[in-house]
């Protein structure tokens, strides 16, 4: 799994979109990591924001639920623990 992964989820109030936001260090395969986390969550990301920084690594991803329908918070931070456990306990 990797390690120092942070997650949280919001509604982007420029987009109006349901947004995840990931923060790990930066590490071998975190970009497919998150994508195939992202996959088994049967979710659609119709954008993404890449930061690479001073070692660490920002993606925004902007996703839609299964249905293409937005994602509510409750479920939102479900989601955001989800994928935090999944990506720490490398679940691949």
């Amino acid at each position: 799994g990797l390690e120092k992964v942070e997650t949280e989820f919001y509604v982007d109030p420029v987009f109006h979109l349901p947004a995840l936001l990931i923060e790990a260090d930066n590490q071998p395969g975190l970009f497919y990591k998150v994508m195939y986390a992202i996959w088994q969550e049967d979710l659609l990301v119709v954008n993404a924001n890449l930061l690479v920084w001073r070692g660490r690594t920002r993606l925004i991803l902007y996703l839609l639920g299964p249905n293409e329908n937005l994602i509510p918070e409750y479920l939102g931070q479900k989601i955001a623990e989800g994928m935090r456990s999944r990506l720490l306990g490398g679940q691949f």
